[in-house]
């Protein structure tokens, strides 16, 4: 496909039967919207459509996005956007006519708003992966089925209000993989995690002769939200340890000399290494340590504009905006997508820049 040049657009919205989701027939009363991507959020995808027509979109099953091209040569392409569960609006009624919109949510809905409803335990010696993959699957829907060996140590236990979203999320983190996500086809993914740093740039927008970028990008970062100390503790009916590391370092603009004051982080461990207690002090002060040096990179944000081409969050990107300056590598995390017209997207992205300074780290139990 060239994706540089002219290209003739158009959409098809096709219901996929629930449960099951099995493609049936297209629907023919949406006439656009918009779509949203987001590597941050729970859903990761969802968005609107306006309707109107003879009939109204069925609730109780789903719809799938379809963008259809064709470029300068003639070479088309059909390309999912994503599947997604309705919710119907108010409609409005004009004769035999009925307008409105619905509201989108991915397939991680079911996860979302799905809970056991009392204390949830999951076994020392489960498969951290597989346990996380049987919770989609439980719910009715597809996965790309995770391989891992990893298994947990001890038993993790859930409150009754964590939802099947959040414990298979934590399950997934525990064996190092991303947080799950839904493919344009509603098909669950659950992936090792890679930094965005090691990860070869998908796609590279530029401004030259073959440019699809549009010419205003905005850069900016989160200076002042970064933290200069972290406190950890670590709780079993046989122990408690506590730790935290400072940031006290005159020449970091985020350190507690600099500002003249504390930005804490606090959080809880609920695994350690350590054969001994003072091993698992040590482990908990690493730990903090490393939480510190994590949190204290700065982070900077790109947006900008672009016809759709296949991209997705957490995919890497390179903006060389050169009459600009800008020499850029990063992640995607959100995508703002038009339908029902030109498929014009705004993309935002982010990288993380990690800097070295000095720490002070100390311990102990209570």
């Amino acid at each position: 496909m060239i994706w540089t040049g002219f290209r003739r657009e158009s959409y098809i919205y096709r219901r996929v039967t629930w449960p099951g989701l099995v493609e049936a027939e297209d629907y023919g009363m949406f006439t656009g919207g918009r779509l949203t991507h987001s590597a941050l959020s729970q859903l990761r995808s969802q968005g609107t459509l306006d309707f109107s027509g003879s009939a109204m979109p069925d609730e109780h099953d789903l719809v799938r996005v379809y963008y259809q091209m064709e470029d300068e040569r003639g070479e088309a392409g059909t390309f999912a956007l994503g599947t997604y569960f309705c919710s119907i609006g108010t409609p409005k009624y004009n004769g035999p006519l009925v307008s409105g919109s619905v509201d989108l949510e991915s397939t991680l809905r079911l996860a979302v708003k799905g809970k056991y409803g009392r204390y949830y335990t999951v076994k020392a010696g489960t498969n951290a992966v597989a346990h996380a993959d049987g919770i989609f699957k439980r719910l009715g829907l597809r996965t790309n089925e995770p391989r891992c060996d990893y298994v947990l140590p001890r038993d993790v236990v859930y409150e009754p209000d964590d939802s099947w979203l959040t414990i298979a999320n934590d399950l997934l983190a525990m064996a190092g993989f991303a947080s799950a996500y839904p493919d344009a086809y509603g098909v669950i993914q659950m992936v090792p995690y890679v930094e965005p740093q090691a990860r070869k740039p998908v796609r590279t927008f530029n401004d030259g002769v073959d440019s699809i970028m549009l010419p205003e990008v905005s850069r900016s970062d989160n200076a002042d939200d970064i933290p200069n100390a972290v406190y950890l503790t670590y709780e079993t009916e046989e122990e408690s340890l506590w730790a935290v590391c400072r940031n006290t370092d005159p020449n970091s603009r985020a350190s507690i000399p600099y500002r003249g004051y504390e930005v804490p982080l606090v959080d809880q461990v609920t695994e350690l290494t350590g054969a001994t207690k003072e091993e698992r002090l040590e482990a908990l002060k690493a730990k903090a340590k490393a939480k510190l040096v994590d949190n204290s990179s700065s982070i900077e944000y790109v947006e900008w504009g672009h016809p759709w081409v296949p991209l997705l969050p957490n995919d890497a990107v390179g903006i060389d905006y050169l009459t600009a300056g800008l020499n850029w590598r990063g992640a995607i995390t959100e995508q703002e997508i038009e339908v029902g017209g030109h498929c014009a997207v705004t993309g935002k992205a982010r990288r993380f820049i990690r800097s070295g300074f000095v720490t002070e780290t100390e311990g102990g139990s209570w």
